[in-house]
């Protein structure tokens, strides 16, 4: 599987435009964790990662909320990837998969069917991360294994903003043998209410 393939599929899981600069900002109080607070999806909302492809294509994934009527929720991607949510009592389904992305209660061990056969498993409620969009703490990591895929996914949600780090494992199944890696992780997140928003 070659980088850029194991950029696009970072792509599809990530579900955020470009900004100058970190904000330095930290995990807000907002309470109880809920999926639905470790996944805000608001019309304005924006994130960026810095996607680290362990090869010199580095590169910056966007992904943003498009659109939003009622619980049902669009997500685009700058990879031209399309997602639909709903958010529902028990957390957030993945509509265009029949599958929850997350879901209550946020408790270590809840897990849940996901993509392509794998299993979610909340592993942490106790994360803390650095990234360049600021310092995190009190996230929820969340691990996806197994299924008819050799991919594992990583994502550590924090409340208020959304996914903070997402990382992607693919065991190569060719000729070429060992793992490859791909990690975004998150430069800024947009509310729709800064000023220094800048699209290319």
């Amino acid at each position: 599987m070659s980088s850029r393939t194991l950029l696009l599929a970072l792509a599809c899981v990530l579900a955020v435009p470009l900004v100058g600069c970190g904000s330095g900002r930290t995990t807000p109080n907002l309470g109880p964790l809920t999926a639905r607070s470790l996944y805000p999806m608001q019309d304005g909302y924006t994130w960026t990662y810095d996607i680290d492809t362990e090869t010199e294509m580095n590169n910056l994934g966007v992904t943003r909320v498009t659109n939003v009527t009622g619980r049902q929720v669009e997500i685009t991607t700058d990879a031209a990837e399309t997602h639909h949510y709903e958010l529902r009592e028990g957390g957030i389904f993945r509509s265009d998969g029949e599958v929850w992305l997350l879901r209550d209660p946020i408790d270590v061990g809840t897990e849940w069917p996901s993509l392509s056969g794998r299993t979610a498993r909340i592993t942490s409620v106790t994360e803390e991360v650095d990234v360049f969009a600021g310092h995190y703490e009190h996230c929820v990591e969340v691990r996806e294994e197994g299924g008819e895929t050799s991919r594992a996914i990583r994502t550590v949600y924090c409340q208020g903003v959304g996914p903070v780090i997402i990382e992607v494992e693919q065991t190569l199944v060719t000729s070429m043998a060992g793992t490859v890696t791909v990690v975004g992780r998150l430069r800024d997140f947009n509310d729709g209410t800064d000023d220094d928003w800048i699209e290319e």
